[in-house]
């Protein structure tokens, strides 16, 4: 173990900061997990999305232990503070958006299951929590959010994704290009269109920030456009187009696959540059393509 207990020990009453460095020292899901047993009187609701926000970075550790963490005592008692924390409208905007986040990336990893009822308690709080918050929420907020419900594969209620997509279309100019990203995959993924005045705000984003996104990114959006059967606009297409063409060499067979199927769907052809680099791309990752994957491409 790192960390976890250093300063710990239920005789001793630690001091908020002192709990927010001992958990940020945290190495592992073990260290998280004690910081919370030793500290669990005094967390609030900043400690316990931090919590979440650490465990979901840890979460396809090979190391992580224990395998599920709905077995372990520390983590249910963490999971009910969280529930009831969003309840209670103690839990702000941040540690809202962290704490969702965490869970979908715990979920992701196979350490939880977002059907078990306690996690499904929790998540049912967070996006009453969410409703309430999303006017607060910064931009990768915003997207951390609608990243966590696509990963889940959880529609929010109609209240709640209504001001989700009302603070999507306030933050949109201040996105990085993880948060485009994120937020045109999580629609697309969700099979939700966003409405017309935040589809030209994230557009505009897109064609802002497509020079700064790496190989994911750019297969993230074109795929997201192709999903939504919507085009972007054609300074938009011209920027992720050179944005292709520069992160061709970085993309693995899903990047390529995604890309190209999204050209094709989207009705365009690749300037002759780049089906260069493309075409470059393919030959270079087909012998880790699956079935869908070459399917798509050809």
């Amino acid at each position: 173990m790192g960390g976890g207990r250093d300063g710990g020990g239920a005789s001793t009453r630690n001091t908020p900061r002192l709990i927010t460095a001992l958990m940020g020292r945290a190495k592992c899901a073990q260290d998280v997990l004690a910081v919370v047993g030793d500290n669990f009187q005094q967390l609030d609701h900043i400690h316990v999305s931090m919590a979440f926000n650490r465990l979901g970075k840890m979460a396809k550790s090979r190391d992580f232990t224990p395998r599920h963490l709905t077995v372990d005592e520390g983590f249910a008692r963490l999971l009910c503070l969280a529930r009831d924390y969003a309840r209670h409208g103690t839990s702000g905007s941040q540690s809202v958006a962290n704490t969702t986040h965490g869970i979908a990336k715990l979920n992701e990893a196979g350490r939880l299951g977002a059907t078990d009822g306690s996690v499904k308690d929790t998540l049912a709080a967070l996006e009453t929590a969410a409703g309430r918050v999303a006017r607060e929420m910064n931009s990768q907020a915003v997207s951390n959010v609608l990243w966590a419900y696509a990963t889940l594969g959880r529609m929010p209620g109609d209240d709640t994704w209504s001001v989700l997509e009302t603070a999507a279309r306030r933050v949109a100019r201040d996105m990085n290009s993880q948060d485009v990203s994120n937020l045109i995959w999580g629609y697309a993924k969700l099979g939700r269109t966003p409405g017309d005045d935040t589809w030209r705000v994230l557009d505009t984003a897109v064609g802002r920030v497509a020079r700064d996104m790496n190989s994911q990114e750019v297969s993230n959006v074109i795929w997201g456009y192709a999903k939504l059967r919507r085009t972007p606009g054609d300074d938009t297409w011209a920027a992720l187009e050179t944005a292709v063409g520069r992160v061709a060499r970085d993309m693995n067979s899903q990047n390529v696959s995604n890309v190209i199927w999204g050209y094709a769907t989207l009705r365009r052809t690749p300037g002759d540059d780049t089906w260069r680099v493309l075409e470059t791309a393919v030959g270079r990752v087909s012998r880790d393509m699956n079935s869908q994957e070459v399917s798509n491409v050809l």
